[in-house]
């Protein structure tokens, strides 16, 4: 019994990883999308507009990105899907 429950252990804590890694990545990767055109605008326009509600709406939209992006890889990996 203790094999099945280390067993599990890992398998959700690396499942937990994959989740947060996917939650961050997919932020990070919005936030760098938006700093990156608002740079262009600022170069075109000499105007810098990122206001915090626009930092936040970009954090919020990629954390409910990256959060579906790793429920699906944890529940691909979970039902043992090929390729995970």
């Amino acid at each position: 019994m203790n094999h099945r429950t280390n067993y599990l252990k890992r398998e959700l804590t690396l499942s937990f990883y994959i989740f947060l890694g996917c939650l961050a990545s997919v932020i990070i990767a919005g936030l760098l999308v938006k700093i990156f055109f608002v740079i262009i605008l600022w170069l075109l326009t000499d105007e810098f507009e990122l206001t915090w509600n626009e930092f936040f709406r970009g954090v919020k939209i990629g954390g409910f990105g990256g959060a579906i992006l790793g429920l699906a890889i944890v529940l691909l990996q979970a039902f043992k899907v090929k390729g995970f």
